[in-house]
């Protein structure tokens, strides 16, 4: 059966939103095809048609996490706010609303640049 163009629209955000949620609470070596696909009432075969592979969606499922959470809060806080929100109780029990993507543990476009030389542990460009 043939989806329409807006259904098919659908059902990747409806995929995005969920391998963003699941990713920030389990990481991205932590979520499996099946949960994804569970995650967002999907099949495989509806994620693969949408990404081709699972590497593709994550691409897209941290662009999109990024994106949202720019929408969400797009002033720029200072470092003590940032730190205060981070550090507080809320951000602590609810990790499917915080984006916890280490530095430099997702290059997943190009244009995405490479850590600088004085990098913390485990981020060497």
């Amino acid at each position: 059966m043939r989806v329409s163009k807006e259904q098919a629209a659908e059902n990747r955000d409806r995929i995005l939103r969920a391998a963003a949620r699941l990713m920030r609470e389990r990481g991205i070596s932590g979520v499996g095809v099946d949960a994804l696909t569970e995650a967002a009432g999907m099949t495989h075969g509806s994620l693969y048609s949408q990404f081709g592979s699972k590497e593709r969606l994550v691409e897209e499922a941290v662009a999109y996490a990024i994106a949202a959470k720019g929408r969400e809060s797009p002033k720029v806080p200072n470092n003590s706010d940032y730190l205060s929100k981070y550090l507080s109780a809320a951000h602590r029990d609810a990790p499917e609303a915080a984006v916890r993507w280490p530095p430099c543990a997702v290059r997943c476009h190009a244009r995405v640049k490479p850590c600088a030389s004085a990098s913390p542990p485990g981020c060497e460009a």
